[in-house]
């Protein structure tokens, strides 16, 4: 169906399919929902008081680091472990 040198079957079908790629792509950019929260890491006392001493320094990520090293949990169980020490 060609009208005045426009393809609209062609035009309507690309719609179509951008708008369903962008459903594909905004629902795999979120995988965050089906991800249950990581478990809570124990840090071993020596380990705590040079957390607490990089943290008090501004060394946040060294801190991190450190945890992730002893302890071998993965990156986000490790910073929530830090955030949360006291």
């Amino acid at each position: 169906m060609v009208a005045d040198g426009f393809d609209w079957m062609a035009f309507i079908c690309g719609f179509l399919t951008a708008l369903l790629l962008m459903f594909v792509i905004r629902r795999k950019r979120r995988p965050d929902i089906d991800r249950p929260p990581p478990a809570p890491v124990q840090i071993p006392g020596d380990v705590k008081q040079t957390v607490l001493k990089l943290r008090a320094e501004g060394r946040t990520i060294e801190a991190i680091k450190l945890v992730r090293e002893r302890t071998g949990c993965d990156l986000q169980a490790a910073k929530i472990a830090v955030e949360q020490l006291l």
